[in-house]
């Protein structure tokens, strides 16, 4: 009897390890559910090694048109081009351009509930600034900006992301972003932040 019930007790803890084992794998694995298409240009973020304020449109439009995972659509507004991105995780993309048809402008809008704050946090690292602009709240990190749209008072881990914009505008730029909003704080976890609180 007591042979069985150390048998058992030996199968659960081997149960227990793999189990632990299996998280920390996951762990430390890439997050694959995130945007692969992100990375680091120089010292700034961009999509697809398209960097605006420096990637003509037509080579944005060759870089995008030659991707599989993205379908041209119908775009309303004139000096856009929308796509949509089918694979996991989906969502749309509009590329703004400026009138030296340069790339001003992209927006990644997710369809995804998965991608969340602390999600950008885990791939990312903290933002250098946090903006708020009631209802909104963004996170800014260097070329990149990542839009939540506050449900309550504050930004928690499992808020949704609402827009990526990867814009050449120094507006949300993490040194220019010091003197513009006039709600913009250093990064100092997930909490409240209103216009109360300090800087």
């Amino acid at each position: 009897m007591w042979k069985l019930l150390r048998l058992i007790l030996l199968c659960f803890g081997f149960i227990g390890l793999l189990c632990v084992a299996e998280i920390i794998m996951s762990h430390s694995q890439p997050d694959v559910e995130f945007l692969p298409e992100i990375s680091k240009c120089g010292d700034s973020w961009c999509y697809m090694g398209i960097e605006p304020g420096k990637t003509t449109d037509f080579n944005a439009q060759t870089i995008l048109g030659n991707t599989p995972q993205l379908t041209m659509v119908y775009s309303p507004i004139g000096g856009t081009q929308d796509y949509e991105h089918y694979a996991k995780p989906p969502y749309k993309l509009r590329l703004f351009k400026s009138k030296t048809n340069v790339v001003d402008t992209i927006n990644v809008i997710p369809d995804s509930t998965n991608l969340i704050a602390g999600k950008i946090i885990l791939n990312f690292g903290s933002p250098c600034r946090v903006i708020l602009e009631y209802p909104s709240i963004f996170l800014l990190y260097p070329g990149v900006s990542f839009q939540f749209i506050l449900r309550g008072e504050q930004i928690e881990p499992f808020s949704t992301l609402h827009t990526i914009a990867f814009n050449s505008s120094s507006a949300m730029d993490c040194v220019s972003a010091t003197n513009g909003p006039l709600f913009n704080y250093l990064w100092s976890g997930f909490r409240r932040y209103a216009p109360q609180t300090s800087r």
